[in-house]
């Protein structure tokens, strides 16, 4: 089985795609574990009524209070049944082979995860572009710098997931967690790319991504990704970063973001 996690939040113009997505996979033997946190739309009400129309691979939970997106995902690891798991944002979707080609690659193939790229949708579904994503196996050293991980579509060995205890929720950071993630797992066993799986990621002002980086969440953002960096270069043999780079890196990723913020305001 195939459990697909769905952290639900304020997505009522595009959850009902995402969850058909999902109904239309040739890869049948599949469960959908949507996790409402707390939205104040319609979100929760669209899906209830998706799930009351015969859909007994659907089920709905919901977070008592608002907790971001860490304890929604292994809120609905709590409730997996599968094998391999995958997190689907509430707004994109996949392409119906998805999970068929990604389980074909699975099966001979001992990994933590294997990954692909995507097409970037619009709101109205018309592809906008593509994903840059680099072939791991080609490019490990540069999990030490930056997240080169896409993880729309992705598919994670359960098995490795629960040895790291699912998504870190010991970091302190609601939003936060893939690339620490995926440094954990590769430390336990090797990931696999495919260029030739797509899945569709979709482009809106809304993006979870684009929330992060408002100038509010920039601090919070640099700690975590200094945390990534350290955490690479002890589980992934990079011993690149002393401890004065990092100190040079914290002031030049600061700097770097207030120019972009000041550069916005000129606009």
């Amino acid at each position: 089985m195939v459990s697909i996690i769905i952290p639900l939040y304020n997505a009522e113009a595009y959850i009902e795609k995402t969850i058909q997505s999902c109904l239309n996979q040739t890869y049948k033997n599949i469960e959908i574990i949507v996790v409402d946190d707390c939205s104040v739309d319609k979100s929760y009400k669209i899906v209830d009524c998706i799930m009351k129309k015969e859909y007994p691979v659907i089920k709905l939970y919901k977070n008592e209070v608002n907790s971001g997106l860490i304890f929604t995902v292994n809120k609905g690891l709590e409730y997996c049944k599968g094998r391999y798991i995958i997190t689907l944002g509430n707004d994109d979707t996949l392409k119906e082979k998805h999970i068929e080609n990604m389980i074909s690659i699975m099966k001979q193939k001992d990994c933590s995860f294997i990954y692909c790229g995507s097409d970037y949708i619009d709101e109205n579904d018309n592809i906008i572009g593509k994903s840059n994503t680099l072939d791991i196996g080609s490019y490990k050293k540069m999990m030490a710098r930056r997240n080169i991980i896409n993880s729309c579509g992705l598919m994670v060995n359960r098995k490795y997931l629960d040895m790291v205890r699912g998504y870190p929720s010991d970091l302190g950071f609601k939003n936060y967690g893939e690339w620490y993630l995926w440094i954990r797992l590769l430390g336990l066993a090797p990931a696999v790319y495919t260029n030739e799986i797509r899945s569709n990621y979709r482009i809106h002002s809304l993006n979870l991504t684009k929330t992060l980086l408002k100038k509010e969440n920039i601090i919070e953002t640099c700690n975590y990704n200094l945390l990534c960096m350290k955490l690479a270069s002890g589980e992934l043999g990079f011993r690149i970063f002393q401890r004065g780079y990092l100190k040079l890196y914290r002031l030049a990723y600061r700097m770097k973001m207030n120019f972009m913020f000041f550069k916005r305001g000129l606009d």
